[in-house]
């Protein structure tokens, strides 16, 4: 290894990372112990990992840490490459510490590319302190908030900057966002809205609810945004009704795309949800439906050895996902039904409109049978291991 060029090294270094460290729309671990790891082999490591400032781009801020060193000097071995910041924000916090290292970066914004935001606030007024007015470069902004006041739909000014406003006080009109992710938990209400609240966010491609969003921020957010070239538009996990007793309250406004290729991806949802929603977007059958199959139908194949039905579900929930499904056969034309890809990466197309329940059930059935056949082989020692254990012992 001493032998290989500093370039190369760098790239082997960096080839390390954790993935999607530059795509906000993923959790992500942060990359301390990769640094950790790779400083701490030998001087020459140390010194070819300290001036290769694409190590080091990742920033995570938390206003409850008290020191913020360790992000400081990232933030000087970065160069002037563009950064992915990490915001956690919470109400127990260090204000001193937390303002010091904010302020650093918020003197850099312009090197800002992507931002995760993750706070939970009594109301979403108290973000404007921390998100900065302008976000001249972030492509790629994930606003996860979990808010713990009820917030009237009168009040605007409170629920500033947040999305549900709805206004995105730190898009300016030129902003070059490409992926925007909006989650939440919380008494957050969409309220009125009207094109002009908008900046128009002409670079915007993928469009993000995950993690609870609501049927009136969903309303709220596809009535008024306006993003020319947006051609995805993603729901993850089951949206959230907020109790609303008129159902007029949680309709969703036709969704349009510029494009033939616009399409909508649904996973994380129960088959109770996905059908929900699609029945409140006036156009679904229009549009490009993908369904990640493998997170609405879900089970344990070890229930059949209790005797009940195939995935381990009963079959009264067998025949309410049936309904359900054909439902979908009738009202989506252009539905694609999404599975694991056999590498792992990504998701691949098992069928479409014609794709049979009983097929999708044999599917789901026998990955997960391999996977859990799969797991016992790593947990359950063979009889060879067991009796060489004993020989051994024996000995």
């Amino acid at each position: 290894m001493d032998s290989l060029p500093v370039e190369l090294l760098s790239r082997i270094f960096t080839s390390a990372l954790p993935p999607h460290l530059d795509d906000a729309r993923y959790e992500v671990d942060d990359p301390g112990p990769v640094h950790a790891s790779i400083c701490c082999v030998c001087q020459q490591w140390n010194q070819v990992a300290k001036s290769t400032p694409k190590l080091w781009t990742f920033i995570k801020i938390w206003n409850r840490i008290r020191s913020h060193n360790v992000m400081k000097r990232r933030l000087e071995l970065s160069g002037n490459l563009p950064l992915n910041i990490m915001m956690g924000l919470c109400q127990d916090q260090d204000e001193e510490e937390f303002s010091e290292i904010h302020a650093l970066l918020a003197r850099q914004v312009s090197r800002w590319r992507t931002l995760r935001v993750k706070a939970t606030v009594d109301v979403p007024s108290e973000l404007q302190q921390w998100v900065p007015s302008v976000l001249p470069n972030v492509v790629g902004l994930s606003l996860s908030m979990e808010v713990l006041e009820e917030v009237s739909e009168d009040d605007m000014d409170s629920r500033n900057p947040f999305i549900s406003a709805p206004r995105l006080t730190f898009c300016s009109s030129d902003s070059p966002l490409e992926v925007l992710q909006i989650s939440e938990e919380g008494n957050v209400y969409g309220g009125g809205v009207t094109q002009g609240d908008w900046p128009a966010l002409p670079s915007l491609t993928t469009l993000r609810f995950a993690i609870r969003a609501n049927y009136a921020t969903i309303h709220c957010i596809i009535t008024g945004l306006r993003g020319p070239k947006l051609h995805l538009v993603e729901f993850r996990g089951n949206p959230v009704a907020l109790g609303f007793a008129d159902s007029s309250d949680l309709s969703i406004p036709v969704i349009r795309f510029p494009t033939e290729n616009g399409r909508i991806l649904f996973s994380g949802m129960e088959m109770s949800h996905l059908t929900g929603l699609l029945g409140r977007i006036p156009n679904s059958a229009d549009l490009q439906v993908e369904v990640d199959l493998a997170s609405i139908i879900d089970g344990d194949p070890r229930g059949r050895e209790k005797g009940v039905g195939t995935l381990g579900l009963a079959p009264t929930a067998i025949s309410e996902l049936r309904k359900r499904w054909e439902w979908v056969q009738q009202n989506i034309p252009k539905v694609s039904w999404l599975v694991p890809s056999d590498n792992g990466e990504g998701l691949k197309r098992l069928g479409g409109a014609d794709l049979l329940f009983e097929d999708a059930i044999a599917h789901l059935d026998n990955r997960m049978e391999s996977q859990l056949n799969f797991q016992k082989y790593y947990k359950e020692p063979t009889p060879t291991s067991q009796n060489q254990h004993h020989k051994t012992v024996a000995l």
